[in-house]
């Protein structure tokens, strides 16, 4: 029975739940459960909202439509702040030559996921990618990697910390836990091909290097219901066509940037660069990057405990690097293949695999991240492409269109998603949902009771926090 719950637990963070985003990894046990019930009870005797309530959502990206959406619903007056000179935060679809490459989330899970039926009924569902056809190239040789069974050799190492993690649980010890390097980095070793490939995964996965990850990614304790998917569609147009069709009523001010929300006798002051806004109330969805930064000024300020809690998480660094080449330019191997042989370039995505288009998307996660990060697009793009034919053991053509991301040097991200680092506990997040001065709520990716690190997350997240100034 323990074994069986590890080996989900292991196939939830390595496989596509979270391979180019953050695991879903802060759904708690029963202990945490009871705690986060807790820091929610001690916050709900507020003054109720009145009706129809005015309230601020700052960030226009899926947390942040959905919650207005949700307010808008219920007759509030809403207010839209987008810093950006567009909508969708870090979701952003560019064309790559009329291909439309996203920049952040790129998969949308068929599991759990309240936005995949609205995207389905609507015909947005484009190709689906099999996150298990899966190789790794070591010393120039190729591996196929079998998934299940790499997972299921990681997790016997994984039994008797999980269980020690799970009894202190159980008493209300402390939720902490080592990095994943410390708790399983000699044994990824001894795997050989199968642990590159899973040390990879996880590292793109977090965006992350694995001394930086918490081990609450693999400890935590959750009903993994999406253990077994084998592929996740992308959506037709992009991303960000999927948010789209989302907003109905919403209209976000773009350009303004929110400087201070502040909790006054009679609601709530919002500043921006441009005006002060009173409101009932606010919601605010910036990354975790942007509230450690301190770009938002908050009064009452963040309480001990959620000041904490923000120090455990911090923003991964993920580079994607989307290259199209002419129609026919090399021989499709496998829709994923992972670099065990140093490349600064971690994972490539073959579209032509999964797709039947020539691009590939190049992966770069931690510290190579950081590195791609120190390059011009023109180093980067001839770096990337003498990566792309080493991994792949193919002469490419010239390509005919690059594009890269950038979050790690955006201002209003800070970083691609966030993770746990080492000194991350259960119920930080819990913590960071909880109301400052009653009227300002927290929300996000991060910040999601389940599926964290997704868009579906992010939306359910931000409707969570409607959903709570509606009932008070």
């Amino acid at each position: 029975m323990q074994r069986d719950a590890v080996e989900n637990r292991v196939h939830a963070v390595v496989s596509r739940r979270r391979i180019l985003r953050a695991a879903g990894m802060f759904a708690a046990s029963g202990a945490v459960a009871a705690c986060s019930q807790r820091v929610h009870s001690r916050s709900s005797q507020v003054d109720p909202l009145p009706r129809p309530g005015r309230v601020v959502v700052v960030g226009a990206g899926f947390a942040g439509i959905g919650a207005a959406e949700r307010l808008l619903e219920a007759g509030c007056h809403v207010e839209v702040l987008e810093a950006r000179s567009r909508i969708g935060g870090r979701v952003e679809t560019i064309s790559l030559n009329g291909y439309p490459a996203d920049l952040g989330a790129s998969w949308l899970r068929p599991h759990d996921n309240e936005l995949y039926p609205f995207a389905e009924s609507r015909g947005l569902l484009s190709h689906r990618t099999a996150f298990d056809d899966l190789i790794a190239v070591s010393r120039g040789t190729e591996h196929r990697i079998d998934l299940a069974a790499a997972q299921s050799a990681l997790s016997r190492s994984l039994v008797l910390p999980y269980l020690g993690f799970q009894l202190r649980a159980a008493l209300g010890g402390n939720l902490q836990s080592e990095s994943i390097e410390q708790l399983l980095g000699a044994r990824l070793d001894e795997l050989g091909p199968q642990g590159c490939a899973l040390r990879q995964l996880l590292k793109n996965g977090s965006a992350a290097d694995l001394d930086s990850l918490s081990g609450n990614l693999l400890l935590a304790s959750t009903d993994v219901s999406d253990a077994g998917l084998a592929g996740e569609p992308t959506i037709k147009g992009g991303m960000s066509a999927l948010l789209d069709a989302l907003v109905k009523r919403a209209r976000p001010i773009l350009g303004e940037v929110v400087e201070g929300v502040s909790r006054e006798a009679d609601g709530v002051r919002v500043k921006t660069d441009r005006r002060v806004l009173e409101a009932d109330a606010v919601i605010v969805t910036a990354s975790i990057g942007v509230l450690k930064q301190g770009r938002i000024a908050f009064a009452p300020n963040l309480s001990p405990a959620q000041q904490s809690a923000l120090e455990h998480f911090d923003m991964g660094q993920f580079k994607k690097l989307w290259i199209r080449y002419p129609a026919d330019s090399w021989r499709p191997r496998a829709n994923l293949t992972i670099d065990c042989d140093s490349s600064p370039i971690d994972c490539v995505f073959d579209f032509q695999a999964s797709h039947g288009e020539p691009v590939l998307l190049g992966g770069a996660a931690g510290r190579n991240a950081v590195m791609f990060e120190k390059l011009t697009e023109t180093e980067s793009r001839k770096l990337a492409h003498e990566e792309l034919e080493r991994i792949l053991a193919s002469r490419l053509p010239s390509p005919t269109a690059f594009a890269m991301s950038n979050w790690g040097t955006d201002p209003w991200a800070g970083g691609a998603y966030a993770y746990p680092n080492p000194g991350h506990r259960l119920h930080d997040a819990a913590r960071l949902r909880e109301p400052i001065g009653g009227r300002i709520l927290l929300a996000g990716e991060a910040l999601a009771e389940k599926n964290q690190g997704f868009v579906d997350g992010a939306w359910s997240d931000g409707r969570r926090a409607a959903d709570w100034l509606l009932a008070h």
